[in-house]
């Protein structure tokens, strides 16, 4: 089994990655995850890549909380698409 060490270039890849979450592409947090999963679990760390579990941390949080909101999201649509009709911008009488 080989040695799995957190280099200074693992923690600019993961932060990059991190914020480009932000830009509206959370699969790229799950990306970041799936990356660097063994890494995360089972590496050592170098001294100067100290902050490589925050940015998988923090992409860990934030896929999950893109995945709460769009599934709440799709089930409050799905379950009474009616109650939201006053709130269309184009409401369509004819349909």
């Amino acid at each position: 089994m080989e040695h799995l060490r957190v280099e200074r270039e693992d923690v600019k890849l993961a932060k990059r990655l991190f914020y480009m979450g932000f830009l509206g592409l959370p699969l790229v947090w799950l990306l970041n995850l799936l990356t660097f999963q063994e890494k995360w679990r089972k590496g050592t760390v170098a001294e100067d890549a100290r902050d490589f579990s925050v940015y998988i941390q923090g992409s860990l949080l934030g896929f999950l909380a893109a995945v709460v909101a769009v599934t709440a999201w799709v089930a409050v649509f799905q379950i009474n698409p009616n109650a939201f009709e006053s709130l269309w911008v184009v409401a369509v009488d004819d349909w």
